[in-house]
């Protein structure tokens, strides 16, 4: 499973460049489905400083997982040392909620698949 954050109202995931970072088909999916939205998308390194900043200062409006069995797994709250922080709630996620309908869609046949991911076997 990937991690994505929106900080800022925009898409930020990890780049693949490093070794401990899993080069998912849904993460894949996710990104080009964001790009396709017209969602900005930043692939790169992120710190947890950078998180944890964002976090405290109320930047960070969605955080989820994405990965093949779950498709998104909206995250709640994100905890770091002796600080919780809370997420809004899941209904207003712009983003994710945005993929995780987008890719249902494509999986079950009720929207055209206009990036040839479905294959019929």
């Amino acid at each position: 499973m990937n991690v994505f954050f929106v900080i800022d109202g925009k898409l930020v995931t990890p780049d693949t460049t490093r070794d401990t970072i899993l080069k998912g088909v849904t993460r894949r999916s996710v990104i080009t489905l964001a790009k396709q939205n017209g969602f900005e998308v930043e692939e790169r390194r992120v710190e947890v400083k950078e998180v944890v900043e964002a976090l405290e200062n109320g930047r960070v409006s969605e955080a989820f997982g994405a990965g093949t069995a779950a498709t998104i797994a909206h995250i709640s709250a994100i905890g770091f040392r002796d600080k919780r922080f809370e997420l809004p709630e899941i209904s207003s996620r712009k983003i994710s909620n945005t993929m995780l309908h987008q890719l249902n869609d494509i999986r079950l046949g009720r929207v055209e698949d206009t990036n040839n991911w479905v294959v019929k076997i």
